[in-house]
C-alpha cells in the first residue's frame, strides 16, 4: 500500500483564496482512474493531502499522465505565491 503526500505552504495574500480550492482540486483527482480515497489536514497556513491510489501502478500512471497538468492548474491560479512538496510513504508495518 502507497499514500501520495502532498504538503502546501501559501503566503498570507493568497490564504483565503486557496482555502477553498483544495476541495476543488481534490476532487478532480479523485475522478481520475484509480484513486480510491483522499484526506486533507490544515495547520494555520499549511496544508497536507493524502491520495490513497488502488495501487502503486495507479500512482505510476497518474505521475506519468496527470501530474504535470494538475500541478500546473495550482501554479495558474497561485502563481508563484505558494510552495509544494511531495512524497510517497508505503507501507511497511500495519498494526
Amino acid at each position: 500500500m502507497v499514500v501520495y503526500e502532498v504538503n502546501i505552504e501559501v503566503s498570507d495574500s493568497i490564504l483565503d483564496a486557496y482555502s477553498l480550492w483544495p476541495k476543488e482540486h481534490v476532487e478532480e483527482i479523485l475522478k481520475l482512474p484509480g484513486f480510491v480515497k483522499a484526506n486533507t489536514f490544515r495547520e494555520d497556513k499549511k496544508f497536507c493531502v493524502h491520495y490513497w491510489p488502488n495501487f502503486p501502478k495507479d500512482l505510476e500512471n497518474y505521475m506519468d499522465n496527470h501530474a504535470a497538468l494538475m500541478r500546473q492548474k495550482g501554479e495558474d491560479l497561485f502563481k508563484g505565491q505558494f510552495s509544494a512538496t511531495r512524497r510517497i510513504l508505503t507501507l511497511e508495518e500495519k498494526l
